[in-house]
């Protein structure tokens, strides 16, 4: 009998938070589970990692997180729990500083995910310099024909109180 198999998301908390922060605060197992219930969620597994990648007599950068993500975590979850590998059934999303790397790693590795989730997260060139990135994979936003042909969905939520307004990039 073969064994099903699922897609995966990867889903990261915001700043001053933590991996536990999505189920203790947010309450995403009976999100999900409701949602499933109702049918309108597919099963799935949600990884949350913690955000905070700290090298020896360094200061923590929130973008050090794309290394152990596509290097360690990826093929960690790849070998060792029934995932669908294929870019089609894997995502990446976050909340707020969470969304700034979701963001940041979903342009940056564009064919790895199809689907781009952020949740109060900013995508100007400063915010993204201010975590440590670079604004290198901005231009992508702007060549509608790669960005159609890469991606299935590209969320991106930002409310009106936020520190920035969501006006551009």
């Amino acid at each position: 009998m073969k064994k099903k198999r699922y897609p995966v998301l990867y889903l990261q908390h915001g700043g001053g938070e933590n991996e536990t922060n999505w189920f203790w605060q947010a309450k995403l197992n009976f999100i999900l589970d409701n949602l499933l219930a109702e049918e309108k969620a597919e099963e799935m597994i949600v990884v949350c990692n913690s955000g905070e990648v700290y090298r020896n007599g360094e200061k923590p950068t929130p973008m050090d997180f794309e290394a152990l993500l596509m290097q360690d975590v990826i093929p960690f979850i790849n070998n060792r729990f029934r995932v669908l590998t294929n870019p089609s059934h894997t995502a990446v999303a976050g909340l707020s500083r969470g969304a700034y790397q979701a963001f940041y790693i979903g342009l940056r590795q564009l064919g790895r995910f199809r689907s781009i989730g952020m949740f109060s997260g900013r995508t100007t060139v400063e915010s993204m310099h201010q975590i440590g990135g670079t604004a290198d994979h901005l231009p992508l936003l702007f060549d509608a024909e790669k960005m159609n042909d890469s991606l299935d969905l590209l969320f991106c939520s930002v409310g009106e109180q936020e520190e920035e307004r969501a006006t551009g990039i």
